[in-house]
């Protein structure tokens, strides 16, 4: 197994920041992420190191991470059960990085998702509500596909692939880091 020098990472993720100082960013993910789970009595966060099989998984959908890790933020109710996992992830766009939120409810129901940060011009349609709304008629079980579900996005291909890819990599890691039961 062949390790990636800490020095390469150091420079991937410096890369990835010097990139998103470009972006405009829409609303800050922290933010997002209050919103989404200010309506929860109990708020916990979990990271999970990536195994090679969920790596194997990832390629295997042509989506790859920047990390080496993910981190779920959860909503709990009162007793500690699990109502809403959120996570953050960053596409490459055709002008840079796309950063998404995405939360699902413990069903695997998407409840929001939502575009943090993006550099993109053409892609600006991808910015209105309504449009990323097709993007949470589906369950994270039913993600894996959901290319054919979407509309373009007319002269932003490059955004809309983006997009569906985000959609794909969320569903994948939520379903097999917290609906398989990995998480309480």
């Amino acid at each position: 197994m062949k390790k990636s020098h800490p020095f390469l990472k150091l420079i991937s993720i410096t890369a990835l920041f010097a990139i998103s100082s470009h972006a405009e960013v829409i609303q800050k993910p922290t933010d997002f992420l209050k919103e989404q789970l200010a309506s929860y009595p109990k708020k916990t966060k979990e990271v999970f190191p990536l195994n090679e099989k969920l790596k194997s998984s990832l390629k295997a959908q042509e989506l790859e991470l920047l990390t080496d890790q993910v981190t779920f933020y959860y909503g709990k109710d009162a007793s500690g059960a699990l109502k809403l996992a959120c996570l953050l992830t960053f596409e490459n766009g055709k002008e840079g990085m796309i950063q998404v939120g995405t939360c699902f409810e413990k069903d695997g129901t998407t409840k929001s998702y939502k575009i943090l940060e993006s550099s993109e011009d053409r892609g600006r349609a991808a910015l209105n509500p309504d449009y990323l709304t097709q993007f949470t008629k589906s369950k994270s079980t039913e993600g894996l596909g959901t290319a054919s579900k979407i509309d373009g996005l007319s002269g932003a291909t490059i955004t809309w692939k983006a997009l569906v890819r985000a959609k794909k990599k969320a569903s994948l890691l939520f379903n097999e880091l917290v609906l398989k039961g990995k998480t309480s």
